[in-house]
């Protein structure tokens, strides 16, 4: 282990302490390290520390330590050794019998014992894993197993999909069977959408929170300066982060183009983020440039620094976000969090999780393109139609984190 940034003997020990496990914390980019400001804005009487992944680079103001097991390698293995196939059992067996493989059979385990250790973590403290995977779980069953039950900090665990890292049905639900007859009393198990939560519960019979929600980049208990739009000014329609197959980013083309085809009475403006090539003639979104007169692109490219995501974000009339419901049907979405925060209408995937925030008349649901079209153009004409549902939506993510789980046993 390396430590990055305040050594953990300096810390005071007056106040109860919170580490925070986040192996894909890196540096500055994304929602991985936002998940700390807000977990460190509900948990006041805390002093924060991190386990972050390797290659952290040391940019938030906390003790850190990073996690140097090669996680998903270590586990993998491990689930091969104990419910795969015969030859893959010899594989696993092979590749731990290697010098230091074979005490510890979780990803990062003695890692994180020895980080309870340093950090002096104890009975009245806490653990939050955010982004949490099957992986993250082993490893703080194992290293509860060489911690006395008085001693062994409260843990959430916080899963956001319903793989859990595992990409195997088989393998990952033998060992989530396996983990969970093992499990303390002192780890809770948490989704961050219901619909995950009740859907993990009747799958592995066993009892998981939901509404595990954090907020992303925008906080909704800000109450959040937009920029003055006038009537003439076009709708603006956010189209964020990089283009993935599951976020419907192949759609956006044939949506713009029925827009154009509707040849609409209003402006539009989409502003579509995406890397440089995304943007060229092979590239997914490379036809976004046939647009009419009516219809404008603005191009974000690249990842966006926070303030300048910030921005962006908040001069948007609506988010689109056309996902595939296969996944986010149980999955969450940091786009719709952001939105409610900024009280911004969103136009999403029937069937998509997160109804707790998309049911408050504040949203429009829409299946095929042409719907996604004509919500658009419908909220063009209208802008102030959801404005109220926006409010209300904004009302129940504050009154989520008001009484959020981490505080509530």
């Amino acid at each position: 282990m390396q430590n990055v940034t305040v050594p953990p003997q300096n810390l005071p020990h007056h106040r109860k302490k919170a580490l925070i496990v986040e192996r894909k914390l890196l540096r500055n980019r994304g929602h991985h390290h936002t998940q700390i400001a807000a977990i460190q804005s509900l948990l006041l009487d805390h002093d924060i520390m991190l386990m972050a992944g390797a290659g952290y680079d040391g940019f938030l103001p906390y003790p850190s330590i990073s996690i140097t097991a090669d996680v998903c390698r270590k586990g993998r293995f491990e689930r091969r050794n104990a419910h795969g196939s015969i030859s893959r059992r010899f594989i696993s067996r092979f590749w731990q019998v290697l010098p230091g493989q074979k005490r510890w059979h979780s990803g990062f385990g003695a890692e994180l014992l020895r980080a309870l250790l340093d950090f002096e973590l104890g009975g009245r403290d806490i653990i939050i894993i955010p982004t949490a995977t099957i992986d993250d779980l082993s490893s703080v069953i194992e290293a509860y197993m060489h911690i006395i039950d008085a001693d062994r900090p409260r843990c959430y665990v916080r899963f956001l999909d319903p793989h859990l890292g595992e990409s195997s049905d088989h393998l990952r639900e033998a060992e989530m069977n396996r983990l969970l007859a093992l499990l303390p009393k002192e780890i809770h198990l948490y989704c961050e959408t219901e619909e995950m939560a009740d859907y993990m519960s009747g799958r592995f019979r066993h009892q998981f929170g939901g509404g595990f929600y954090l907020p992303c980049t925008l906080d909704p208990r800000t109450d959040w300066n937009r920029p003055q739009r006038r009537p003439q000014d076009p709708f603006r329609v956010g189209v964020f982060g990089m283009p993935r197959k599951e976020k419907g980013s192949a759609r956006i083309g044939s949506i713009i183009k029925l827009i154009n085809d509707c040849q609409p009475t209003c402006n539009v403006e989409f502003a579509v983020q995406g890397h440089e090539s995304d943007f060229q003639p092979e590239g997914v979104y490379g036809t976004l440039t046939a647009t009419g007169s009516q219809v404008t692109i603005n191009r974000l490219i690249g990842a966006l620094e926070p303030d300048e995501f910030r921005s962006n974000f908040l001069s948007c009339d609506a988010i689109l976000l056309p996902y595939h419901t296969p996944i986010y049907s149980f999955q969450g979405s940091g786009l719709v969090q952001d939105a409610v925060a900024a009280a911004i209408p969103i136009i999403f995937s029937s069937g998509m999780s997160m109804q707790r925030f998309l049911k408050c008349g504040n949203s429009v649901p829409a299946s095929t393109d042409k719907e996604f079209a004509r919500a658009i153009l419908t909220l063009a004409t209208d802008r102030k139609a959801l404005l109220v549902g926006c409010r209300a939506a904004n009302e129940v993510f504050r009154e989520i984190l008001a009484n959020h789980p981490m505080n509530q046993h």
